[in-house]
C-alpha cells in the first residue's frame, strides 16, 4: 500500500491564514476510518499522512465537516 500526503490551509474570510488551528481529519469506512489531528502553521498550513491509494473522509475545523477527496499532494482551502 502507497503512502498519501495531503495539505489542508486554513484562511479567514479575508484569505488570511489561521495559525495554531485544530484540523481534525478522519477517513471514511465502514467502521470509521484512520484519524488524524493537525494543527496549522503560521502560515495556515496542516499537513496530514495516510496509508492509502486516495482519501476519502472529512476536515473538521471548528465544528464544521468539509468533505475531502484526496490523491497524494493534493492541497484544500478551508475557510472560517
Amino acid at each position: 500500500m502507497s503512502t498519501l500526503t495531503f495539505s489542508i490551509r486554513v484562511v479567514d474570510d479575508e484569505g488570511d491564514p489561521v495559525s495554531n488551528e485544530d484540523v481534525y481529519v478522519v477517513m471514511s469506512g465502514i467502521l470509521g476510518g484512520p484519524s488524524q489531528t493537525g494543527n496549522t502553521d503560521e502560515d495556515g498550513w496542516a499537513e496530514f499522512e495516510f496509508i492509502a491509494k486516495r482519501f476519502y473522509g472529512v476536515a473538521h475545523v471548528r465544528g464544521e465537516e468539509h468533505e475531502i477527496i484526496a490523491d497524494d499532494g493534493d492541497t484544500f482551502s478551508i475557510t472560517v
